[in-house]
């Protein structure tokens, strides 16, 4: 029994001897994992400032999206685009990323270097004259400076996605072949409600081969008409800038649109003075007067020009001579011009002083340098 017992108290012993290795195993483990947790921790207080970071780098990276594509231009500007810091002000920078893209560096109307306004509808970069066409249709466009305006992120991502020659490419593919070029050094606009029968009615006229045409137009929405007419004076504003470079404002606007001298009816005959008269309204627009069959005629029936007195024209009251055509209007009008003379006949001697009135005006003013070009064209047409 003794020996047993001290035999087992033996093997206690040794098995006490070899758990202490195990523990002091165990201690340097906990050590380790101490060790490694303080590791963490630092490790973590390292990564705070670069999670500051990251709102920044975000916001980098949201505005440098924008402009990536598969293109060099992009990927460049994405860099230069990156090294900037990120504040209100990225909106502009990114805009004016955008104007070095192919095709944006000019006007996408008129082709003038460097715009610096922008349709943000359309999605396209044009001058500060065209940008104001452009405002007096905001059904269509509406503008904003690319540098004093705010702009939003869907605005200025929508700018990139489009630009000048992608706009141009996306509606120019769709245009139809106008029926007719207008020039815009003959364009002209005036409200007629009595002629066209309707308070809102607007005449357009432009030239075609020297030859007058008009437009009557007219809608329910009398702000529409003026919207239209306001965009033809802005047009011919912009032409007659470029025409006439350093000219005052005071000289430019009375030269947008015009309404006529004097229109009405009267009596014409023919070149012998033989045929009978004939009832046609006539419309004097400066030194051209027109005939026209009917008030609404889309082109007159004829157009001579008033020259000075100086150059041969003249105006009186009366035939001058006996008339051999049939004329049912007494009150007769005798225009000479240096190829021709015309007569007209009057229902009332009171339109008969009105129009002696309007053509003295047109014949007694001197011949400015460029109405001597239209008076060439109007020999050359005849």
């Amino acid at each position: 029994m003794s020996r047993r017992t001290a035999h087992g108290s033996r093997r206690t012993a040794r098995s006490s001897r070899r758990t202490a290795p195990d523990a002091q195993q165990q201690t340097h483990s906990s050590q380790l994992q101490t060790h490694s947790s303080r590791r963490t921790a630092t490790d973590a207080q390292l990564a705070a400032p670069d999670a500051q970071l990251t709102a920044p780098d975000a916001q980098l990276t949201a505005h440098r999206d924008i402009l990536v594509s598969i293109s060099d231009w992009s990927l460049r500007y994405a860099e230069r685009c990156a090294m900037q810091p990120a504040d209100e002000h990225q909106q502009p920078l990114l805009l004016k990323l955008l104007l070095e893209k192919p095709g944006n560096g000019k006007c996408v109307d008129c082709g003038a270097a460097d715009p610096t306004w922008a349709s943000y509808t359309l999605g396209v970069f044009i001058c500060q004259s065209c940008s104001g066409l452009h405002r007096n249709i905001t059904y269509i466009s509406k503008v904003k400076s690319v540098l004093l305006d705010p702009w939003s992120d869907a605005e200025v991502e929508f700018m990139a996605s489009t630009g000048n020659d992608q706009a141009k490419a996306k509606y120019e593919e769709k245009a139809k072949e106008p029926k007719a070029a207008v020039k815009v050094d003959s364009l002209n606009a005036t409200f007629q409600p009595t002629k066209i029968g309707n308070a809102h009615g607007l005449q357009i006229t432009f030239l075609t081969d020297n030859s007058t045409r008009n437009l009557f137009v007219y809608h329910a929405d009398g702000k529409e008409m003026v919207d239209w007419f306001n965009a033809i004076r802005a047009a011919r504003y912009h032409y007659l800038q470029v025409a006439y470079p350093g000219a005052l404002d005071t000289d430019l606007v009375p030269q947008l649109t015009r309404n006529y001298v004097k229109e009405g009816l009267m009596q014409k005959t023919g070149p012998k003075h033989t045929e009978g008269f004939k009832k046609r309204w006539f419309t004097l627009d400066d030194r051209r007067l027109m005939y026209f069959r009917d008030a609404l005629d889309a082109s007159a029936r004829g157009e001579l020009f008033l020259g000075s007195e100086a150059d041969g024209y003249g105006v009186t009251a009366g035939p001058g001579a006996p008339v051999q055509g049939h004329h049912t209007w007494p009150f007769v009008i005798t225009v000479v011009t240096p190829d021709r003379t015309y007569l007209f006949a009057c229902e009332t001697q009171e339109e008969q002083r009105d129009w002696l009135a309007a053509f003295h005006r047109a014949v007694r003013r001197p011949i400015l340098p460029q109405e001597y070009a239209v008076e060439a064209r109007f020999k050359h047409k005849s």
